[in-house]
């Protein structure tokens, strides 16, 4: 099956948040510093109450309150910003470029431009379907993704996916609802 599609900022971005969203790293220290702040201001909250500064006490104390509401918020739209940037930055030629994927039961062919990738599908690792893509994440850590938005076929590549993924032996996950958080 060959599938053509057109790479656009906005799918990269989507890329780069989700297999940030699945790292484990990247959560440990998005918890830790969602918390870590908070939990600062509310010492320093209690000193100020033990030390009779009730005021001072009370604002510390709002300020871990509103940190924890709209700290994540923030978060959220800094990361997004952030990988915008850098794929604007480092990617741009890449924009609007046509890119031509043959799937076979051998090997994956990915054209673009004077660019050819040759990939055998034994280096596949697994493949996952989110709201916007079908990504297929090889081995080595790099990842093929598919637009859903630019498969007029979406429902044949879903079950050549999912067949290849049952002749490969690996883990074909859907998860229709990912969004960043």
């Amino acid at each position: 099956m060959t599938v053509t599609f057109n790479i656009q900022e906005k799918d990269l971005v989507t890329l780069q948040l989700f297999l940030a969203s699945i790292s484990d790293n990247i959560r440990k220290k998005r918890q830790k510093t969602k918390y870590v702040i908070p939990v600062f201001y509310v010492l320093i909250a209690i000193v100020g109450v033990v030390t009779g500064q009730k005021v001072a006490a009370i604002s510390f104390l709002s300020g871990a309150v509103l940190w924890i509401l709209f700290y994540p918020l923030w978060e959220r739209k800094s990361y997004r910003k952030h990988f915008a940037t850098f794929i604007r930055e480092h990617m741009k030629n890449r924009f609007e470029n046509t890119l031509s994927m043959e799937i076979t039961n051998d090997f994956l062919f990915a054209r673009e431009h004077q660019n050819e990738n040759k990939t055998p599908v034994s280096e596949i690792e697994r493949m996952q379907e989110i709201g916007e893509l079908f990504l297929i994440r090889l081995k080595g850590g790099s990842t093929f993704f598919i637009p859903k938005e630019q498969i007029a076929e979406q429902q044949q590549l879903r079950a050549r996916l999912q067949k290849l993924a049952q002749h490969l032996k690996v883990d074909y996950t859907i998860d229709n609802e990912w969004k960043w958080k």
